[in-house]
C-alpha cells in the first residue's frame, strides 16, 4: 500500500533471487500512488508475478488471504513491500526444507533505518526480540525452548512475531490466516504466527542465510 518508493526494489531482489522456482503473488490494496502500475508492469515482463487489485484499503490480513488462496507452492512466505531480500535467500531456505522438511522457518534481519543505517539483527542475536540459536527444533524442544519466548512479560520480550524472515507449509498456516479477524489493522502478523509455532512439529532457525547476508532487508525502523 502507497510504497512506490521502496516497490521496484523490492520486486527485483525476488527476480535476482538465485532459486528459480517460485511465484510472486502481489496485491496492491487500493494504493494511491503508483503502485498498482509498478506491479503491473511487472507483471507484464515476468510471467511469475500475479497481481491483484483491492477496490477498498482492506489491510493486510484481507491482503494476504487473497494471495495465499491463489497460491500452488508447498511453502509460502511473505515480504513487506518496502523490504527486499539478499539473492540466496530463497536458494538458503529451499535447501534447509528439502533437509528437514520444518513447518515453520526462521531466521533473521537486517534494519534499514531512516539515516541509512543498517542495524543487523540475526535471529540468534537479535537486539530488539529474544533470541533463538540457531539450529533443527522437534516438538519437544520447540515446546521446552520456543513456547516459553512466545510470551512476552515483565522481565522479558518475545521472539520476533511478524511474518517476514520466516517460511510456513502452506497446509498448516492457511488455517490460521483465515482465522484472523479481517478488522485488525495492528497486530495481524502475531495474530497468526505464534498459532502456527505452537502447532509445528518442526522449525528450523537460521542465523544468516549465504555469504553472512542477513536475508531480509527492512527499509523501515523497527
Amino acid at each position: 500500500y502507497n510504497t512506490e518508493k521502496y516497490l521496484p526494489e523490492c520486486l527485483d531482489s525476488f527476480l535476482r533471487q538465485t532459486y528459480k522456482n517460485l511465484e510472486i503473488l502481489c496485491v496492491d490494496d487500493c494504493s494511491t500512488d503508483h503502485s498498482l502500475d509498478i506491479l503491473n508492469d511487472y507483471a507484464a515482463k515476468d510471467e511469475r508475478i500475479r497481481v491483484w487489485h483491492l477496490d477498498e484499503n482492506k489491510g493486510q490480513a484481507k491482503a494476504r488471504n487473497l494471495a495465499i488462496s491463489h497460491s500452488t507452492g508447498d511453502i509460502s512466505m511473505f515480504l513487506d513491500s518496502d523490504d527486499w531480500l539478499a539473492p540466496d535467500y530463497l536458494k538458503c531456505f529451499a535447501t534447509e526444507i528439502q533437509t528437514n522438511s520444518p513447518d515453520v522457518l526462521i531466521t533473521g534481519c537486517i534494519w534499514w533505518t531512516s539515516e541509512n543505517n543498517f542495524i543487523e539483527c540475526p535471529v540468534d542475536k537479535n537486539v530488539f526480540f529474544e533470541s533463538l540459536e540457531a539450529g533443527f527444533y522437534n516438538r519437544d524442544r520447540i515446546e521446552s525452548v520456543i513456547f516459553p519466548k512466545l510470551l512476552e512479560t515483565q522481565d522479558s520480550t518475545n521472539i520476533q512475531s511478524s511474518v517476514w524472515a520466516k517460511a510456513f507449509k502452506r497446509e498448516l498456516y492457511i488455517p490460521f490466516q483465515d482465522s484472523v479477524e479481517l478488522s485488525i489493522r495492528m497486530g495481524e502478523d502475531t495474530a497468526v504466527v505464534k498459532p502456527v509455532i505452537a502447532a509445528s512439529e518442526k522449525i528450523s532457525v537460521l542465523s544468516n542465510c549465504a555469504s553472512n547476508e542477513f536475508t531480509v532487508v527492512l527499509a523501515h525502523e523497527p
